[in-house]
């Protein structure tokens, strides 16, 4: 017995290619068969074993149309449907996750039928071809709302119409990371049954055991800063797009202008740089650091005293919530989407309305008052933080769960 991965775009690196990675090199390790399917060239499977994809690095009209509503990914699915059952045992476990993971399993099922039990591992509905269902659902957040996709959808009702019989015909279980995207899955499909069965973790291994002030060392001279031991830094780390509420955050932290000694710390490339990097010149409390090397990202955890994170409808965590709760921080984060299933609202975290620039300006000014005040007891929260962290949001755990989940 083995596993069958279909896990469609490896071409973009992110949160669900880390999670796929992380199960795939941990069944190998334990001497159990696994196989990873995916339609686009990464630059990662010369290091990965068992690691299979077309050679195709662009596909036609992937500038305009990108790669899931391309109409050349029928072709390209039929090729790896194809490639899978030739190695494909008949007490393997197929595993796909996001479309066009369905399309793949449905050309499959097209060239052979198939006996082995079909998993479904849900990061998210899909925001192009379930566009329509999801703003009437509202699980897109206002900011990304897109006309475009509301066109492209239009045009996908077959596609459509697969991945529902795929999903609510042919699958033996769907399994989720939280509870909100079990929530959303069960909405757009007719099925009740999605669950969160797994769920969010980081690897606390690559937690810094440095002090703050070790750390805080390390970023002045990464981002040519001159952050002090007594300063109170805020960190928010994420693309910067409208929907992950660095414009709200920028504009409460200003509001704290009274107070030198509160710094804000913003990571990340996206969209919304250049324009942020210009509101930034006209305020001495915030600095934009953009994109973030893999040697200092834990460091910068570590430096900070409070993450804030005001994205809306956010699926996946973020994991950077757990990151820095890992590092002993405070989290400050929005309160729906994915933060309320990790923070203990008042214990390890605060979840505030995001379009509440007054709750969350008076918010960093009270944690503000009891570091300067009383922080044997501030420190004492975030310690508390971080042991849950790597107490509840290990790998080890979420391992565990994914044998319960798939027999």
């Amino acid at each position: 017995m083995g596993y069958i991965f279909i896990h469609p775009l490896f071409n973009v690196y992110g949160g669900a290619e880390k999670v796929m990675l992380d199960i795939h090199g941990t069944l190998l390790k334990n001497k159990i068969d696994s196989k990873i399917f995916t339609l686009f060239e990464p630059d990662l499977d010369e290091t990965v074993d068992n690691f299979f994809h077309l050679r195709v690095k662009n596909i036609p009209l992937s500038n305009l149309l990108g790669f899931k509503v391309n109409p050349k990914i029928r072709a390209y699915s039929k090729l790896l449907a194809e490639r899978i059952l030739m190695t494909l045992k008949e007490d393997d476990k197929i595993v796909f996750t996001n479309f066009p993971g369905s399309l793949i399993v449905y050309e499959m099922l097209k060239l052979k039928k198939l006996k082995n039990k079909i998993y479904f591992i849900s990061f998210e509905p899909d925001r192009i071809l379930y566009y329509n269902e999801q703003v009437k659902a509202n699980f897109i957040p206002t900011d990304v709302k897109d006309k475009k996709f509301g066109l492209y959808s239009k045009f996908l009702n077959n596609w459509r119409k697969i991945d529902r019989f795929i999903v609510e015909k042919k699958t033996h279980k769907i399994i989720t990371l939280s509870a909100y995207v079990a929530h959303q899955t069960n909405t757009i499909y007719n099925r009740k049954d999605a669950y969160n069965g797994l769920q969010m973790y980081i690897d606390t291994k690559k937690l810094s055991k440095k002090s703050k002030k070790a750390s805080r060392e390390i970023i002045n001279k990464e981002f040519n800063l001159d952050l002090k031991e007594g300063d109170f830094i805020i960190l928010s780390q994420s693309r910067l797009e409208k929907s992950k509420g660095i414009l709200e955050l920028m504009a409460a932290t200003r509001e704290l202008r009274n107070m030198p000694n509160v710094k804000l710390l913003i990571g990340g490339k996206g969209e919304l740089y250049d324009q942020i990097k210009d509101i930034s010149k006209k305020a001495k409390n915030i600095h934009v650091l953009g994109f973030i090397p893999d040697e200092v990202l834990y460091d910068l955890f570590n430096s900070a005293n409070v993450f804030s994170f005001l994205g809306d409808k956010e699926t996946g965590g973020p994991l950077t919530i757990l990151e820095s709760m890992g590092s002993r921080c405070f989290v400050v984060a929005s309160d729906n989407g994915g933060p309320p299933e990790l923070i203990k609202d008042g214990e390890d975290g605060i979840l505030v309305n995001r379009r509440n620039k007054l709750k969350i300006k008076n918010t960093f000014e009270e944690l503000f008052v009891k570091y300067k005040t009383d922080k044997k007891s501030f420190d004492k929260l975030t310690k508390k933080a971080q042991n849950r962290v790597k107490k509840e949001f290990n790998f080890n755990i979420f391992y565990k769960r994914f044998k319960e989940n798939f027999t």
